[in-house]
């Protein structure tokens, strides 16, 4: 069965489009589209202009809403190739410095920190965690020099252990690993092809997370606090091991959940599952197929 793939740009629709590939990962902070149309002896359409704000819908269901990014354009003498490509929302977050006055904050949480630095940006913050312990306020938190609004709130993520990523509308979202089941993805029906590579690079025989922070003393004395948490596996390959270390202290709880050693092996699938999902809602990244 055949996508229909449309592009909503300044109240136009273009359709027609003979190449697609959306990406939507925990891994990047941004979704991002690319489409390709071949147009023999044919002009290109008006209307598709870098910068403009846009919604890609497969089979009527959104996937991207965010802005155009690139237009590339391949001519010969019978024919016109165009390629374009951009990303959701939250790719301004990527793109662009984190500023704040005073570049501090005290006693403010996650969500709070967020919404401060995406206002200017019109991105939405959406809040998706359970754990009570990743919504407790920072004591102070800080901006880094040339911190991008991206990097600034993956560490801030990081600190809480919650992941940090984007939805099909362009909001940024604060959530954790997911446990609902999606489709079964079948080799030769909604699964084209597999990638698998079992590569032991990366892989240590001791990963630590260390935390260090003010303790909070008797009469404005000050003390230290820290916690160490570490975790070991079943083959040694370097020492020292390299470790993660937190700037403010973690409760156990959270450094070990957010303690994530590199054990799983890179695979990568393409997959026609949106042609199936014409009814239903656009795929979450943190959601588990069964392959």
């Amino acid at each position: 069965m055949n996508s229909r793939i449309e592009l909503f740009i300044s109240g136009k629709v273009f359709s027609g489009w003979t190449g697609v590939s959306v990406r939507r990962s925990l891994e990047h902070l941004a979704g991002s589209f690319e489409l390709e149309l071949m147009m023999p002896g044919q002009p290109a359409p008006d209307g598709i202009t870098p910068g403009l704000p846009l919604k890609l819908q497969i089979n009527g269901v959104t996937v991207i809403t965010g802005y155009l990014d690139t237009v590339k354009h391949k001519i010969t003498a019978t024919s016109n190739k165009i390629s374009v490509s951009g990303r959701d929302k939250t790719g301004d977050l990527v793109d662009c410095s984190a500023v704040f006055k005073g570049s501090q904050w005290h006693n403010r949480t996650l969500e709070q920190i967020a919404g401060d630095l995406c206002a200017p940006f019109g991105v939405r913050v959406i809040w998706q965690v359970d754990d009570a312990t990743a919504a407790k306020p920072f004591s102070t938190f800080t901006l880094q020099l040339s911190e991008t609004v991206g990097d600034a709130l993956t560490r801030a993520a990081r600190h809480r252990g919650v992941l940090v990523t984007s939805n099909a509308d362009g909001d940024l979202v604060f959530t954790q690993a997911g446990s609902q089941q999606t489709d079964t993805l079948e080799l030769g029906k909604n699964l084209l092809d597999a990638d698998f590579s079992d590569d032991w690079r990366n892989r240590y025989s001791e990963y630590l997370v260390k935390g260090h922070g003010g303790g909070g003393g008797h009469k404005g004395e000050s003390k230290a606090a820290a916690l160490n948490c570490g975790n070991r596996l079943g083959r040694r390959r370097c020492w020292p091991p390299p470790k993660a270390q937190r700037t403010t202290r973690p409760l156990r709880a959270t450094a070990r959940r957010s303690f994530s050693p590199i054990t799983k092996s890179p695979q990568t699938v393409r997959s026609s599952g949106l042609s199936a999902r014409s009814a239903g809602p656009s795929p979450n990244p943190k959601d588990l197929s069964q392959v």
